[in-house]
């Protein structure tokens, strides 16, 4: 089990007036994950909630002067495949954002732009 929390506030001291790019103002992050003896197999699940986001060009976001709060869930599964000696090579299969949510993970200059609704990414990772 992991987690952890991050709370960003930023202001340009040399001209309070100008917007600075700012980022999420704070980040949960809770993590489980499951690795039985001979870690052959592992199963895990992240939740990630990131707060309200400032826009940096107040007035163009077609959605605010802030990007909404969101929570996103991902579950993630991994099988070693082949093992010799230290050298190991495994398949991974991962779901995200399992709610279906629209999202937007950085501000872009001028526009809303969403990251993708959920999905499944697969990897094949070697260990040597």
């Amino acid at each position: 089990l992991s987690a952890n929390f991050s709370r960003i506030r930023s202001k340009n001291v040399t001209n309070p007036d100008s917007p600075v790019g700012d980022t999420y103002s704070r980040k949960v992050v809770f993590d489980a994950a499951w690795r039985p003896i001979g870690n052959r197999v592992s199963l895990g699940y992240t939740l990630r909630h990131n707060g309200e986001q400032k826009d940096v060009i107040v007035g163009s976001s077609p959605v605010g002067a802030a990007l909404p709060s969101f929570t996103v869930h991902d579950v993630r599964a991994q099988a070693a495949l082949l093992e010799r000696g230290r050298n190991r090579m495994s398949v991974m299969l991962g779901l995200n954002n399992l709610t279906n949510e629209l999202y937007a993970e950085f501000a872009n200059a001028s526009f809303f732009r969403p990251e993708p609704r959920r999905s499944v990414s697969t990897a094949v990772v070697v260990e040597f």
